[in-house]
């Protein structure tokens, strides 16, 4: 493919309706522009996840089109449990589970279903609200900064949500298309969160029940996170756990508000919350790809992927594949009740999807027992212009 099929500014509205089309014509093919295979279909998504020989480790070429700022934003990726291979994986998962046992996550419920209450009686009074400003992007920050034992102040939370939105510029989007000053934003981004983790860090002692105490402690036959290593997972917990999150909460009410029949039926029975959560899941794709490099000569459909070759599996495409999911637009409670591929496959699950589910269960549950009446307050919704997570600007609703 002589030009870029994907990542123009046309598709931040419909990503969908583009991904489709690809995986139809073209589910296995080279963008050159972006210097990867670009990989739509579910069977080849799914394999490539759980293909031992493709590396998650991201190189020097992931970060070629950087300008000087911006070269050690990627340094923290090589102690990252995402981008590690085994046995560096292996190790570095034992130890950061720990602090995401099934136990451990079901404990935080009463105290998210607090966090959402004391957001909701915030506004309500008020009638309407910028849902992403009001709870979407304040909430899963809250809770993180709870459960890690950071600052719990709101305006420090505002600061540290600011630093995490300019960090994620050049992993969202080609590096070579950010102006100087987004580069400037995402390198003083990456100091305020150094600083803020090493404080935090410093404290943890003080906080024995807090999740970044247990993982500064987390010990497998004597081993332990290094300092980088620990650096490098709570920057993913900031970024990962809240953005992704955020992206899930306002794309999906939009998902459901555009469907009341389905929210009549969530309202006459609560327990399928967990059902549609996961629905919303595979429907809107909160990370919308993730990067791979073979490691050996492989065939991909019908494409001869080269070792060292770079692959970009779609998981938003693969999550709408209709060999796997019919009727792949529609939001069917009746689906079989498996983890959608957008929390990845094999090794590289997500460890923080079953915190994920509980928050979003918790926040849909509760906005639509309180306001009845809920609805958006706008036709237009406008993107953040990030191609990896796909973030409502702004979502004025009403009720």
């Amino acid at each position: 493919m002589g030009g870029s099929a994907l990542f123009d500014e046309a598709m931040l509205e419909d990503p969908y309706a583009r991904y489709a089309r690809l995986r139809e014509s073209d589910p296995v093919c080279f963008d050159e522009r972006v210097g990867a295979w670009i990989v739509t279909r579910y069977a080849d998504v799914e394999r490539v996840l759980r293909d031992p020989s493709f590396s998650s480790v991201i190189g020097a070429d992931a970060s070629s089109g950087a300008g000087d700022a911006l070269r050690h934003l990627y340094a923290f990726v090589h102690s990252s449990l995402v981008f590690s291979d085994p046995p560096d994986h292996t190790r570095l998962r034992a130890l950061v589970s720990r602090a995401f046992t099934p136990a451990r996550v079901e404990g935080l419920r009463p105290w998210v279903g607090e966090t959402v209450d004391r957001l909701v009686d915030a506004v309500e009074p008020q009638g309407r609200m910028d849902f992403v400003a009001d709870l979407a992007a304040p909430l899963p920050l809250s809770v993180l900064a709870g459960v890690l034992g950071m600052t719990a102040d709101p305006g420090e939370q505002r600061r540290l949500k600011a630093a995490c939105d300019d960090f994620l510029l050049p992993f969202g989007r080609d590096p070579a298309t950010l102006t100087a000053e987004e580069e400037a934003r995402a390198a003083r981004a990456g100091e305020v969160l150094a600083g803020t983790v090493r404080e935090a860090l410093a404290e943890a002692a003080d906080r024995p029940g807090s999740l970044l105490a247990v993982l500064s402690g987390a010990s497998e036959d004597g081993d332990r996170l290094s300092r980088e290593e620990l650096f490098a997972t709570v920057v993913l917990f900031l970024i990962a756990g809240h953005e992704n999150l955020t992206s899930l909460l306002s794309n999906g009410l939009v998902a459901l508000l555009g469907r009341p029949d389905q929210v009549r039926a969530l309202r006459a029975d609560v327990g399928l919350w967990p059902v549609a959560v996961r629905e919303l899941l595979r429907l809107v794709a909160p990370n919308q790809f993730v990067r791979r490099v073979a490691g050996a000569d492989v065939r991909l459909g019908d494409a001869e992927v080269r070792r060292g070759d770079a692959v970009l599996l779609v998981l938003a495409a693969a999550c709408r594949d209709p060999e796997v999911y019919p009727d792949p637009d529609r939001f069917d409670l009746t689906r079989p009740r498996q983890w959608p591929i957008a929390l990845g496959r094999g090794i590289h699950y997500c460890v923080g999807g079953p915190l994920a589910q509980l928050e979003a269960e918790t926040v849909f549950a509760r906005l639509f027992a309180r306001l009845p009446g809920l609805r958006l307050a706008e036709d237009h919704i406008e993107y953040v212009p990030n191609f990896n997570v796909r973030l409502v600007k702004r979502l004025p609703v009403t009720w």
